[in-house]
């Protein structure tokens, strides 16, 4: 979308009502060309709103560098239960038109079974199927979450599923999922592993 990134590259995550920093500083003075925001929080700030009343996400937040938007994942993983599906989020991001979009999956976290894992990668498969119809046309570049967390078999199963070029070719970005619940553990090992593996499975030829 004429707009360059080099990696690697942090990205803040910004509230996209409210920042304790205000934006614009975080580009000036900081030197962050690229921010991170939720459409789930977007949802909930804009609730009142329908969405054809929804602002561009830039101009919303008054940044003219790269937004990156989540789909709300993160608070699925925590509340176990959002306000906001996979076609909702789709339909909101194409709306408000962010540089890299997420659909919605399912992270797996750290304190579950191995069969709740297996459902939520179950459940991410059909998210992803649901997705990609509604991708045609887009000018967002859209992320294929890489979900498995801890489970080592389980990433490898969702890897050669997720691989086949009629699901791969529709993304331009990938992202490990499940990576700060490893983190806080600090179970590097496991990381490494998960990153590992990610590599062997995916294209070189996308970030």
């Amino acid at each position: 979308n004429n707009r360059e990134i080099i990696t690697p590259a942090l990205f803040p995550v910004v509230d996209p009502f409210k920042q304790d920093v205000p934006i614009g500083k975080l580009k000036t003075e900081f030197g962050f060309d690229q921010v991170i925001t939720s459409a789930y929080l977007m949802s909930k700030r804009l609730k009142d709103k329908s969405l054809d009343e929804y602002p561009a996400v830039h101009q919303y937040l008054d940044f003219d560098g790269m937004v990156m938007m989540d789909s709300g994942s993160y608070q699925l993983m925590l509340y176990g239960d959002i306000e906001l599906g996979p076609v909702d989020t789709i339909k909101l991001q194409e709306h408000v038109r962010p540089d890299i979009g997420v659909i919605m999956d399912h992270p797996i976290g750290f304190d579950v079974s191995y069969q709740e894992a297996k459902r939520r990668i179950e459940t991410t498969l059909a998210n992803i199927d649901t997705s990609i119809p509604y991708f045609e046309g887009s000018k967002i570049n859209w992320t294929l979450p890489i979900q498995g967390g801890k489970y080592h078999d389980l990433m490898k199963y969702y890897l050669e599923k997720v691989t086949k070029p009629e699901i791969i070719d529709n993304f331009s970005f990938y992202a490990l999922g499940s990576v700060v619940p490893v983190m806080i553990q600090q179970k590097y090992e496991i990381l490494v592993k998960m990153i590992a593996t990610s590599k062997l499975y995916l294209p070189i030829t996308q970030p």
